[in-house]
This record gives structure tokens, C-alpha cells and sequence, in this order.
């Protein structure tokens, strides 16, 4: 019974990542972006287990965009500018921020990735030992600061991050992802 109620869950999960648009039935990779505007491909492969069941919380100019799962992508035709990228999840402290001026006629690539610092951060909740409720709060406590502690202070902090990518490793890696609904 376990089994199944497991390769179902798998199975869902999986058909979340797997829906949308695939990148190269879009066009977007064809049709270049036209002078008087620039287009940001925001993409997240899903290359690492890491976070890989949870959603990147996304922002572009303080208005939230839908959150991208393992092997979506979005795309955004935008006036020429400058922006502000934000990712990160809600529940864990801190979040990533990069400020990007983009001229008319271009594309830029952003890629949204797991950080591996918050993983080691959480590290000294294992120091708790978890034998009853308020020990399991306790040891939920010690993971919390240790987050909010890993990523204070930083324009990159928290779960995600998010990093430019120049246009070839760009579209090698957008090939196989699909767009976020």
C-alpha cells in the first residue's frame, strides 16, 4: 500500500513539472525581441533534488509572476530598462534580488537554482535530539534562526537564487523545459 500511495505521489508531482508549453514549440527562441523592447527568460532545469517538489517564488518590479517548479520556464517582453528580479520561497527566510538594465532588442537569461548554504544552515537542528512536541518545536526553532542567520544581510540570500546566463548555455538548458502556466 505504501508502495503505491509513493509512485502516486511521484506521479502527480511529477505531471506538475511537466506541464506547459515546451520552449521549442513556443517560437520564443525564433522570434527575437523587437528594438523598442527586451525579453528576460527566467528558467529553472530541475537538475538537483533539491527543493525539487517546491515552487521558486518569482517577482520582476515588485509584481509576482507565477512561481516556477523544476523545468519551466517564463518569458517577459518588456519595455527597454532597468529591472529587479526577486526569488524566493515563502516559508524560508531571506530571498535573492538582482538588479539587471536591459536595452531594446535584447534577450537576457536568468536562471533560478537551489543555494546550498541554506541546506548546511540547517545542519544544528540535528543537534536536537526530537523525543517529544516541544523538542520537535525546539529543534523547528533552531532550523528557522539558523536560516534567517545564513542569509541576513545578503542580496542573495534565502532558498533560491538567481543568476544571469550567457544566451548559449541559456538555450541549451531551456530546450527540454516547458512553459510555467
Amino acid at each position: 500500500m505504501k508502495a503505491l500511495v509513493w509512485s502516486c505521489t511521484v506521479f502527480a508531482l511529477g505531471g506538475c513539472a511537466g506541464s506547459g508549453t515546451p520552449y521549442r514549440d513556443l517560437g520564443v527562441a525564433a522570434a527575437s525581441a523587437a528594438a523598442d523592447s527586451a525579453r528576460l527568460l527566467v528558467f529553472r532545469v530541475g537538475d538537483t533534488p533539491q527543493y525539487w517538489v517546491r515552487s521558486a517564488g518569482l517577482m520582476i518590479n515588485d509584481v509576482a509572476q507565477p512561481g516556477l517548479t523544476p523545468g519551466q520556464f517564463q518569458a517577459f517582453d518588456v519595455a527597454p530598462g532597468r529591472y529587479r528580479i526577486v526569488v524566493d520561497m515563502w516559508d524560508v527566510p531571506g530571498r535573492c534580488e538582482l538588479v539587471v538594465e536591459v536595452a531594446g532588442g535584447s534577450e537576457r537569461y536568468f536562471e533560478v537554482s537551489p543555494r546550498l548554504a541554506p541546506a548546511a544552515a540547517t545542519l544544528p537542528m540535528a543537534l536536537v535530539p526530537v523525543n517529544s512536541f516541544g523538542s520537535l518545536l525546539a529543534s523547528g526553532a533552531v532550523m528557522m534562526t539558523g536560516l534567517a542567520v545564513e542569509s541576513a544581510g545578503k542580496a542573495c540570500g534565502g532558498a533560491f537564487q538567481v543568476v544571469e546566463q550567457p544566451s548559449e548555455q541559456a538555450q541549451s538548458r531551456l530546450a527540454s523545459l516547458r512553459a510555467s502556466r
